[in-house]
């Protein structure tokens, strides 16, 4: 399956790799083999007497969890059903935010389509011709379900999770570009894992005398703290 590219709202350019069929057709197996234990169960403990009545309650008590099952499990579980979970994939926007609500709700619904009423069929041609990786609920959605081993996080970037209230402490940062802070990221990660602490302050003399700043800080931490003022700053905090 192809690798695609989405820029994410902090302006990152991430690849992903895009979950090929063979590992989404065994999601849904392990999801429907989930829900067939689930089916059973509910049946061996809802022993109620032969009754229209207690049929309905038995119908309601098994059928609304197991056709809410994708729903409740993508949204609660951020795009990823047990079956996703167990193969490490993961449903993600094209346009680089987070599913919302919506989209797992039209992801939801199109199952319908392109799954229940053809058999999978559907949703096995449009997965496959799409360069995505799409089926009609991720096309309606914007959508694709990518590998997560593969994933490029946030982590694996240059940017630390955005904070509330930060105050950048370094407003030199600004000259720097994404090229600069990758490779003092890579670098910084790779003394750290050295435990080379004489790399580590060349490294971080080196920016002090680009940034023409001076710091006290520790060097890992001064490193740190630079490449989240540059995050701040390029993602309109300044």
């Amino acid at each position: 399956m192809s690798n695609i590219e989405i820029l994410t709202t902090q302006n990152v350019n991430i690849n992903y790799r895009v979950a090929s069929l063979g590992e989404r057709i065994f999601a849904t197996i392990i999801d429907y083999m989930l829900l067939l234990g689930f089916i059973v169960l509910m049946m061996w403990v809802l022993k109620f007497p032969d009754s229209a009545n207690t049929s309905y309650l038995q119908l309601f008590l098994i059928g609304v969890p197991v056709s809410l099952y994708h729903l409740l499990c993508e949204f609660f579980l951020q795009g990823q059903s047990l079956g996703k979970k167990a193969l490490n994939l993961k449903v993600v926007r094209l346009d680089g935010g987070p599913p919302s609500l919506g989209d797992y709700i039209l992801r939801w619904m199109f199952r319908l389509v392109d799954i229940m009423a053809t058999s999978g069929a559907l949703a096995l041609l449009t997965i496959l011709f799409t360069k995505a990786g799409q089926r009609m609920g991720d096309l309606a959605a914007g959508t694709t379900v990518i590998k997560l081993d593969d994933f490029d996080t946030l982590e694996k970037t240059i940017f630390y999770a955005k904070e509330e209230g930060y105050e950048v402490q370094f407003p030199s940062v600004k000259q720097l570009s994404d090229k600069d802070i990758r490779i003092i990221k890579e670098a910084m990660d790779s003394s750290f894992r050295a435990d080379n602490r004489l790399l580590l302050k060349d490294l971080a003399n080196k920016v002090k005398s680009v940034l023409q700043v001076e710091s006290s800080m520790p060097d890992l931490q001064f490193l740190k703290r630079v490449i989240k003022d540059y995050n701040h700053v390029h993602s309109g905090g300044m």
